[in-house]
């Protein structure tokens, strides 16, 4: 004869593996309706994605943060179609400071790296 409590074990182990597999199910369901949603948004032609998620004045925005112009031109960045870009030398500072600010390497830096990790 059971008592009491062995049944309440019962119940209790029962209904814990119950919901357990229940979370589970819910959990892997829910992870594949995000990812087909990112799969759908990265097949998305780049100018359809950004009319719809991406707003100008975020890009601005940012921007601005990265790539301030001189004082004076508060509001303003120096990423712009037809402003100049000067690249980084001995003489002059690289302006805008892409490569110092995104950490970002041209194939001239990388060339130059690998000619100075060939002297060694």
């Amino acid at each position: 004869m059971s008592s009491n409590a062995d049944l309440d074990l019962t119940e209790f182990v029962s209904k814990l593996i119950q919901d357990t597999f229940n979370a589970i199910t819910i959990t892997s369901k829910d992870q594949a309706e995000v990812y087909y949603e990112l799969k759908r948004l990265a097949s998305l032609d780049f100018d359809v994605f950004r009319e719809k998620y991406i707003q100008q004045s975020d890009v601005d925005t940012k921007l601005l943060e990265l790539f301030p112009l001189e004082k004076g031109s508060e509001g303003l960045h120096a990423i712009n179609v037809g402003l100049p870009y000067l690249y980084d030398n001995e003489k002059k500072q690289e302006l805008p400071s892409i490569q110092n600010n995104l950490d970002y390497v041209t194939s001239d830096t990388q060339k130059n790296l690998s000619s100075l990790l060939q002297k060694r």
